[in-house]
């Protein structure tokens, strides 16, 4: 997950997901707190200092340098991509990835 905006680039990583299982990532940002889930368990976290836009340029799958240019895109499948009006808490998104597992 990676954004582009006023603070300049800023990039998250949850490691390698290529081993052919169906993963679940969660990313969570507030009040500068931002972190990062990996099939229920939290594998980054982070304070940042300039705050995250709507404004900002968003990326799932590909890589934004600041030239606004495209590159490194990732190559598979995406799915049930959704976005919370609110903050969920460590419970709930283990309480999701089990409630979707297969």
């Amino acid at each position: 997950i990676e954004t582009v905006g006023p603070g300049g680039d800023i990039s998250y990583d949850i490691g390698e997901i290529d081993d052919g299982a169906c993963h679940k990532v969660t990313f969570t940002y507030s009040g500068g707190q931002v972190n990062l889930f990996k099939d229920g368990v939290l594998v980054q976290n982070a304070t940042v200092t300039t705050p995250l836009l709507a404004s900002d340029k968003w990326a799932l799958g590909q890589d934004w340098d600041s030239s606004t240019s495209q590159n490194d895109r990732y190559e598979g499948l995406m799915d049930e991509i959704v976005i919370w009006s609110s903050v969920l808490s460590p419970a709930e998104i283990d309480a999701t990835y089990r409630s979707s597992k297969p």
